[in-house]
């Protein structure tokens, strides 16, 4: 009884993390100045366009879908950005 005890804290510790750093990403962008947060906003743009669109390689995927996030975090994705990212949303697998 004990171990699902600890098991189900550690899980819980786990998803708070994970919602914990997501939130961290958020928070960095909405610190930045607007032209900060623009040159990073664009140059990460350009680096998804080179590595995932146009170079997409499995061994980059984990790469991509972080980006992936990252760039709709910013308020400079506007809707040819949106369109970029709609476009290369993974979907479900099996």
């Amino acid at each position: 009884m004990s171990n699902r005890v600890v098991l189900l804290g550690l899980l819980v510790m786990l998803l708070g993390y994970v919602a914990w750093s997501g939130g961290e990403q958020r928070r960095l962008v909405e610190r930045l100045s607007p032209s900060e947060r623009r040159a990073v906003f664009e140059n990460t743009l350009r680096t998804y366009r080179t590595i995932c669109v146009d170079g997409l390689s499995d061994a980059f995927q984990r790469y991509c879908d972080t980006q992936h996030d990252f760039l709709g975090l910013f308020p400079e994705c506007d809707t040819g950005c949106v369109r970029l990212l709609a476009k290369l949303q993974r979907g479900p697998t099996r």
